[in-house]
C-alpha cells in the first residue's frame, strides 16, 4: 500500500508459503522495498512495480518470468544487481536511478542483468555526477528512450574537461531526448548543450556506452542588466547587449513601464539595474 516499506535482509527472500496464496506480488505508488546485504534476496511471485526498488549493495532476484515495470511511477535506484532469473527482457516506463559507482568498492554501480527495454516517454534516466558518478551496467541491450536527468553529487564543481561513463551495455540502442530535455543528436553521436537543473553538458552515445562531458553549472542572471554570458557578471558586453537589444525593440530591452513602448524609462532602468551590480 502507499507508504509502506518492505524491507529485506541480508539473504532474506519473500516467497509464496503455500500454493493457494495469490500469485501476484504488486508494489503500489509510494510504497518502497529495500534490500540490504550481500547475499542475494529473493521475490518468488509475479511481480508488479509501481513503487520504489532500493538496492543498498545487495542483489534482488526475481523469479517472474515477465515481471512489469510499465507504469511511471515505478522507481529502481541503489547499488548492486537487479537479477532477472527467467526473463528475457524487463520493459521500464518510470525512472531508474543508478547509485554512485566506487571503483575500488562497486565499479558497475547498479547492474541489471537482462536486455532493458527504456523506450517509453514516461522514462527518466536519472544519474548523478561528481568526485562519484553513478553508473548503470546493463548486461544485455539498452534500449534508450525517455529523457536523462542529471545531478550534481554532493558540491561537484564541474572543470569542463570531464568524460563520465553513465552508462555500459553490451549494446546501446536509441537516444534520449524530448521537447524539454532534448539529448537527440543532431550529427554525429553526441548530443550538445543539453540542460538539466542547474547543468548543461553533453550526451555521447557509443556502442556500449553513454557518456557525461563538457559539464557546466548555469548561472542565472543576477538581474535585469545581466544580459550577456557570462551570466551573472555585469560589462560592457551586458551594455552592448541592451543597445543591441533595444534598437531592436526586443522583449529583453523593455524593463520598465509602459510596457510595449521602448523609451527613456528602459534606458533609465537598464542604468539602475546596471549600477547595483550583481551580489
Amino acid at each position: 500500500t502507499p507508504g509502506s516499506v518492505l524491507e529485506l535482509g541480508n539473504g532474506e527472500s519473500f516467497l509464496r508459503s503455500w500454493p493457494s496464496q495469490p500469485a501476484d506480488l504488486v508494489m503500489e505508488p509510494g510504497s518502497t522495498l529495500i534490500v540490504n546485504g550481500p547475499i542475494p534476496s529473493a521475490i518468488g511471485w509475479d511481480f508488479l512495480n509501481e513503487g520504489t526498488i532500493e538496492i543498498r549493495g545487495g542483489t534482488l532476484r526475481i523469479a517472474d518470468q515477465e515481471p512489469e515495470f510499465k507504469s511511471e511511477t515505478s522507481v529502481v535506484m541503489g547499488t548492486g544487481t537487479l537479477d532477472f532469473e527467467n526473463s528475457s527482457a524487463l520493459f521500464n516506463a518510470g525512472a531508474i536511478a543508478p547509485g554512485l559507482a566506487d571503483p575500488d568498492i562497486n565499479p558497475d554501480g547498479l547492474t541489471i542483468d537482462v536486455p532493458f527495454i527504456q523506450s517509453a516517454d514516461t522514462a527518466v534516466f536519472r544519474v548523478q555526477v561528481g568526485s562519484l558518478s553513478g553508473k548503470l551496467t546493463c548486461t544485455g541491450v539498452f534500449d534508450v528512450g525517455g529523457t536523462i536527468d542529471v545531478e550534481r553529487f554532493g558540491d561537484f564543481e564541474p572543470k569542463g574537461d570531464e568524460m563520465i561513463p553513465v552508462l555500459q551495455a553490451e549494446f546501446v540502442s536509441g537516444v534520449f531526448g524530448d521537447y524539454f530535455s532534448n539529448a537527440v543528436p543532431l550529427k554525429g553521436d553526441t548530443a550538445y548543450g543539453v540542460r538539466t537543473g542547474d547543468l548543461e553538458y553533453n550526451v555521447t552515445y557509443t556502442p556500449t556506452e553513454i557518456l557525461i562531458s563538457k559539464v557546466a553549472v548555469i548561472v542565472s542572471p543576477c538581474n535585469p542588466a545581466d544580459l550577456a554570458e557570462p551570466s551573472g557578471t555585469l560589462d560592457f558586453s551586458d551594455v552592448i547587449a541592451f543597445l543591441t537589444a533595444f534598437g531592436a525593440m526586443d522583449p529583453s530591452a523593455d524593463l520598465a513601464d509602459p510596457i510595449g513602448i521602448f523609451d527613456f524609462s528602459d534606458v533609465l532602468a537598464f542604468l539602475t539595474a546596471f549600477g547595483e551590480g550583481c551580489p
